[in-house]
């Protein structure tokens, strides 16, 4: 069970990380949605997302004192939701960040976003990372920006020539590929993710995985990775500005260019048990083999395993890359369901009305993280609905209807429950 999941048993509702929940992340979703919601014509939808919003919100506050980052965020999306009725806006408690926002918002102002003049690339990436598909062309702007902060990144990095910071840099760039994986109309756009794993190639000194994602590289990314590595040297030339106005609109990769060819000899062999494991696809044997393996070898073969699956994606046909990320997020949710409900039931047997309860409140912010700006029926959709189903169990309080496919592990906490109440 993971470490995380395993604290939120015990450690008060105030911890901002539980289970992957962060206030800063559901806050980039509703930033990223209003604008839209504002924009919109549908009342229909518009009412469906305010009624998002108060649930969010009303999630977030349950069991947090005052001054809890929860209880801000809470604020927020209340004030969302009156903004989106028409109604006044009780800004006492908001940020003011948020009290700002929410002004500009109120003026038209519909394509504000928060002030990002100091804005990290970690929460620059989280917060294009929590967007939805529903404006293909903003998202693809905001990504060109994204990808020209990683690469004037790398550049300093490598220039500083700091190998610690260069290797936590590439790591960090590991959800945003992850995150173009899943987006459906990256398929249409020119190979960003073989660019972002040059640039981690670079970061890594991995001479072979760069020469094997640079024949990935259209000809304008080609280009924009020369320029790269001529910065890196100290030449004097610009950057190449690759994706601002003139590649601003979507292209289609070339679906005919063969994919790069492994150099024989180039990866370590990896060890027997590991490669057992892969070949059987069996997830525990391999964690086993690993963890058995002396520090700096499992150091080595981490990093050869990583630039194998990197080098597999890049290699993905954009039909490829759609199955991909639809698998990624249905095993993504799949052990999100299997870890809270493992959690749920060890707590309703332990019979600590205290756990519960505490256990209840992450789980219907973990809920609430899942369904902000998801369609109805989409997979987060109805994990979040199952949540709430778990919370209700945990609280014992009526179960919300949740989707058939999750009514046996819901009947399974109920039977669990009902035993520990009967004498």
């Amino acid at each position: 069970m993971p470490h995380e999941a395993q604290q939120a048993r015990d450690e008060p509702a105030q911890n901002e990380d539980l289970g992957g929940v962060q206030v800063d992340t559901l806050r980039a979703q509703a930033v990223e949605a209003m604008p839209r919601a504002l924009a919109s014509g549908n009342p229909e939808a518009r009412a469906a997302f305010v009624a998002q919003l108060e649930r969010v919100a009303e999630q977030a506050a349950e069991g947090e004192a005052p001054g809890s980052p929860w209880l801000a965020l809470a604020m927020f999306l209340r004030a969302c939701a009156a903004l989106l009725r028409g109604e006044p806006i009780a800004d006492e408690g908001l940020l003011p960040e948020d009290r700002a926002l929410l002004e500009r918002w109120r003026r038209g102002e519909a394509d504000a976003q928060a002030p990002e003049e100091n804005i990290s690339l970690e929460d620059a990436i989280r917060a294009w990372a929590a967007g939805d598909e529903e404006d293909p062309e903003a998202r693809h702007a905001a990504l060109v920006e994204l990808l020209n902060y990683c690469a004037d990144a790398a550049v300093q990095v490598l220039r500083d020539g700091d190998r610690e910071a260069a290797e936590a840099l590439a790591d960090l760039m590991v959800p945003l590929r992850v995150a173009l994986l899943r987006w459906l109309h990256a398929a249409a756009l020119p190979p960003y993710n073989a660019l972002l794993g040059c640039l981690q190639a670079l970061l890594r000194g991995e001479e072979v995985q760069l020469a094997r994602l640079r024949a990935r590289l259209d000809e304008r990314l080609a280009e924009t990775l020369r320029q790269i590595e001529a910065l890196v040297r100290g030449d004097e030339q610009p950057p190449a500005a690759e994706a601002r106005a003139d590649h601003a609109a979507p292209q289609q990769t070339n679906p005919d260019r063969p994919p790069a060819e492994a150099v024989p000899g180039s990866e370590p062999d990896l060890p027997e048990a590991v490669a057992a494991a892969i070949e059987m696809g069996d997830v525990a044997a391999l964690q086993r083999a690993l963890a058995e393996l002396p520090e700096e070898e499992r150091e080595r073969t981490l990093a050869a395993l990583r630039r194998r699956t990197e080098a597999q994606i890049a290699q993905m046909s954009p039909e490829e890359l759609q199955a991909l990320a639809l698998q990624l997020q249905l095993e993504q949710i799949e052990r999100a369901a299997a870890e809270v409900q493992q959690l749920a039931a060890e707590t309703l047997t332990a019979g600590d009305p205290d756990a519960r309860r505490r256990l209840a409140i992450q789980v219907g912010k973990l809920a609430a993280q899942y369904a902000l700006g998801e369609a109805p029926g989409s997979p987060a959709d109805q994990l979040a609905a199952f949540l709430r189903g778990v919370a209700a169990v945990l609280r014992g309080t009526i179960v919300p209807p949740v989707p058939p496919h999750y009514a046996e592990r819901i009947a399974a906490l109920r039977a669990i429950a009902d035993s520990d109440e009967r004498p």
